[in-house]
């Protein structure tokens, strides 16, 4: 009888230190991979822009209360041109990169040989202001009296209905703007007086038929211009649908947007320039919703854009960001430049930021020049 209690003693501790044991198998287990899906998101987050360094950076309680720690990316910025002076960017998905120089000159860069070319066009055009760049090669601009026209592939200027104060071209083809009501005379250089024009009507193009130009590899490989294009420009009827607004200012009227871009998804990103950036959703809702608001420290923000991925950057006159969540972003620096911010930016492949400093009027971009 003795022997039998001890048995079943034992038999009782047994069972007890299996389910001890099974219960930090599954602890053990469970925080194994915990640890690896923080692995692979911190991997992700880090991998955002290349070639980049994630230092970790304490924010100030000047940052506004509730806004996450900005984390630096650290790049290297090539400034592309000691010479000219721009006034907007445009970077395809391609990563062809044109802009507009304080002479007015509509300018590409040409990787291959380092510099600024004049784009020749059929008749000139006074007072260019805005740009961007279809990833099908078709360049769109914005005067500053608010017309907007687009180069065909015979580098020919056609011009679209409407007026617009800023534009943006999509990864797919997609072409956005920011509408405006134009004065009968335009008293330039800018139409718009002092300050930073507003919108809150964003139209998205529509056309009879899709145009594409010669593609990047076409430039770069065969040395001349070979274009694949649709029917003559003067048979294409173009026109702007109006996308819905309902985001509400503080007067109680539809919100202002001061910059559009496109994001691949295909459809627009906009800010109202103070500190907040708005993202339209299609589908079923069919609505601006708010994607990011900035610590009131950074706000005024100069210009957006978003790259093939979906990521959404912005530069402020103090720095520049990239979009890391709500109300969280990272400030982007430099490592050979005093880099404080942009006035405008623009985003090709592979987190290629490009940009037109704020103090120099100079282009820096982190594409490897002569490679690209």
């Amino acid at each position: 009888m003795k022997s039998f209690k001890v048995y079943l003693a034992l038999f009782a501790f047994l069972i007890a230190f299996n389910g001890s044991l099974s219960s930090k198998l599954r602890k053990e287990n469970t925080d194994i991979g915990t640890q690896v899906d923080d692995a692979s998101l911190n991997e992700k987050i880090s991998s955002l822009v290349a070639p980049s360094t994630v230092t970790s950076e304490v924010s100030s309680s000047s940052n506004a209360v509730g806004y996450g720690v900005t984390e630096v990316k650290k790049l290297v910025f090539t400034k592309l041109d000691n010479t000219l002076c721009f006034s907007d960017l445009g970077v395809n998905s391609e990563g062809i990169i044109v802009a507009i120089g304080l002479d007015g000159e509509l300018y590409e860069y040409a990787f291959a040989d380092g510099v600024f070319i004049v784009i020749k066009t059929d008749f000139e055009i006074s007072n260019l202001w805005r740009v961007d760049i279809n990833y099908d090669g078709i360049i769109y601009v914005v005067t500053r009296c608010g017309d907007t026209y687009y180069l065909d592939c015979e580098r020919r200027w056609v011009k679209l209905p409407g007026c617009a104060i800023d534009i943006g071209a999509g990864r797919s083809g997609e072409i956005f703007k920011l509408g405006c009501e134009k004065p009968e005379t335009c008293t330039a250089p800018n139409v718009f007086g002092t300050g930073k024009p507003s919108s809150a009507h964003v139209y998205k193009l529509i056309c009879s038929c899709n145009c594409k130009c010669c593609d990047r590899r076409c430039k770069v490989f065969i040395k001349k211009y070979e274009y694949k294009t649709c029917e003559p420009a003067e048979k294409r009827i173009c026109y702007w649908i109006h996308l819905p607004n309902d985001i509400i200012g503080y007067n109680g009227q539809p919100k202002k947007y001061t910059r559009i871009d496109a994001k691949f998804t295909g459809f627009p990103i906009v800010t109202d320039g103070d500190r907040t950036i708005w993202e339209f959703i299609g589908g079923d809702e069919n609505k601006f919703k708010q994607i990011y608001q900035a610590p009131i420290l950074f706000s005024d923000i100069n210009d957006i854009a978003s790259d093939n991925d979906g990521n959404d950057f912005y530069c402020t006159n103090y720095a520049c960001y990239i979009v890391k969540g709500p109300s969280s972003e990272y400030r982007i620096t430099d490592h050979n430049l005093n880099f404080k911010g942009a006035t405008d930016v623009s985003v090709g492949p592979f987190g290629m930021i490009s940009f037109i400093h704020d103090n120099d009027k100079k282009m820096y971009t982190v594409a490897k020049v002569g490679f690209n």
